[in-house]
């Protein structure tokens, strides 16, 4: 199985702020590159449990080789965490002490799983993050109508030129399928003004692709069901911590937090998102955009 070296993002202020216990339940909802597991999972004993869920099957045979040897309760669970209730109730599990979820892309993902999730790479056009995935971005790409691609660069990839590219793709694939990372950006940056791509501080594609990933994988109902499934089983006084890397997704952690907060649910444990360090951002520059909130049940 080929791997890179991932960089587990905020991973101090991630294990300060968890305060995992000796005996705890602690739900890693996304293994991702499996640095933040191992780290939580140190903190057990024989008396704790460790619960790992993750879409791809290589990131579930990484953190299990790379937690073998740690003394506590393993459980991996090939699949979406907005599934938490069903596995918890597989295995009988009626509460949990501290849950992750890290909404970034592993470096494993990026860099060696093909699957397209990079515009650096020419790959295909898949970014499935796992088996269960109904569709594939090549499928998205060429054919679904012009509406529904402005509707899903507007909403989950928040793309000002939506209409643009939108049309540029539906141009481009009467002449050929587009099957590849190069290919779309091909695409997206001749629909581009001019401007926009001399002055752009990134590249501006990102935001296409994030659409597409997070369409691909319905990522925002995952997020969605999956912070209303931690609650309903999290025990009092137990903790959340939720990685994001795009707004859309921050908003919608922030928004649902202050929501409980609110109603006496929870207690913010941060009132602003903790963001990375400059030391960090210099030896991780994949970390740049990436914000943690963390709430404690009331």
């Amino acid at each position: 199985m080929r791997q890179t070296a991932h960089i587990p993002v905020l991973l101090h202020e991630v294990v300060s702020l968890l305060d995992v216990e000796h005996d705890d339940v602690v739900v890693d909802c996304t293994l991702g590159g499996g640095g933040h597991a191992y780290v939580l999972a140190q903190k057990l004993s024989k008396d704790g449990m460790f619960i790992g869920i993750d879409l791809d099957p290589d990131a579930l045979l990484r953190a299990q080789e790379r937690l073998q040897d740690l003394p506590c309760t393993k459980i991996f669970v090939e699949d979406n965490y907005r599934n938490l209730s069903a596995v918890l109730a597989a295995h009988e599990i009626p509460r949990i002490s501290k849950a992750l979820i890290d909404l970034g892309l592993s470096s494993d993902q990026l860099d060696v799983s093909g699957r397209g999730f990079s515009f650096t790479k020419n790959e295909p056009l898949s970014m499935t993050f796992g088996r269960q995935a109904t569709f594939e971005a090549e499928e998205i790409i060429n054919d679904w109508d012009v509406e529904n691609l402005i509707t899903i660069f507007r909403r989950y990839g928040e793309e000002p030129f939506a209409k643009r590219i939108a049309h540029a793709i539906v141009v481009t694939r009467e002449k050929a399928p587009i099957k590849t990372t190069s290919e779309l950006v091909d695409v997206i940056e001749w629909a581009l003004p001019p401007y926009i791509l001399a002055t752009a501080r990134k590249r501006p594609v990102t935001r296409v692709f994030q659409a597409l990933r997070m369409t691909v994988n319905d990522e925002y109902r995952s997020l969605t069901e999956g912070l209303d499934a931690i609650m309903a089983h999290l025990e009092e006084k137990g903790r959340i911590a939720v990685i994001t890397f795009e707004s859309i997704t921050d908003r919608t952690v922030k928004r649902t937090f202050k929501q409980w907060a609110q109603e006496g649910k929870g207690s913010l444990l941060v009132k602003k998102p903790i963001v990375p360090t400059s030391e960090e951002t210099t030896h991780n520059p994949r970390a740049r955009s990436a914000k943690l909130r963390v709430l404690l049940k009331n």
